[in-house]
């Protein structure tokens, strides 16, 4: 596991200096993202977070909004998928991400359509209650993304 992420990081994080340029890297993963049923029951949040400017009497400061997603879901063999627009430099980006904690209760598949990243949860069949997954987005910056979820029945 250990040797497949240190190819991962090699082959994008070469990469991830040209992709500063670029205002959208294309689709990735796209055709197994767009076969998922969805859930009946799907509320997914992940609130814009990162290092923003706030103008103050002096000046702008930076202020870092940690990244932290929500999946409220029903256990119906569907998925749920946070779909976010990732803003970097004041344009929307997709960069690559991996899964650094599995969830114990269910499985996720990462990815990007038309401009927004996909992280997409589905639960093990009959599992109810809490779950938890972090993903790691190769941006400029590496950022973590813890995500709770509860599996509703």
């Amino acid at each position: 596991m250990a040797q497949h992420l240190r190819w991962f990081l090699l082959l994008f994080g070469s990469a991830i200096p040209l992709l500063g340029g670029c205002d959208l890297v294309p689709d990735y993963n796209a055709p197994a993202l767009a076969t998922l049923h969805p859930a009946v029951l799907c509320d997914a949040r992940l609130p814009y977070f990162g290092h923003y400017a706030y103008p103050q009497s002096h000046g702008a400061t930076l202020e870092f909004v940690p990244a932290s997603g929500s999946i409220v879901m029903s256990n119906d063999g569907g998925w749920c998928a946070i779909r976010h627009e990732f803003v970097y430099n004041d344009r929307v980006r997709t960069f690559p991400m991996s899964v650094m904690q599995s969830p114990a209760h269910g499985r996720v598949v990462l990815g990007a359509i038309g401009g927004k990243l996909w992280l997409a949860y589905q639960p093990a069949p009959g599992f109810i209650g809490p779950d938890f997954f972090r993903v790691r987005l190769y941006s400029g910056i590496l950022e973590e993304v813890p995500v709770h979820v509860t599996v509703q029945p």
